[in-house]
């Protein structure tokens, strides 16, 4: 995850960290979606699946795991 605009985080009780991107990257292109990493940070994946807009400027994460996306 290089060269984006992170705009919210939420950590899932397993250790999980989710980060949601929103705004312009460097490459002046708009959020690229939600991100997440399962080995404190050291390395991202794209978690988009189901996501439809890409700038993603809140994270909330349900007591049953569900992760929500608040996007603009």
């Amino acid at each position: 995850m290089t060269n984006v605009d992170v705009r919210a985080l939420v950590l899932a009780p397993d250790g999980t960290l989710y980060a949601g991107t929103g705004g312009f990257n460097a490459a002046g292109a708009n959020g690229v979606g939600v991100f997440k990493s399962v080995d404190k940070s050291a390395t991202w994946t794209v978690a988009n699946r189901g996501l439809t807009q890409k700038d993603v400027r809140a994270l909330a994460l349900a007591p049953d795991g569900a992760l929500y996306a608040g996007t603009w």
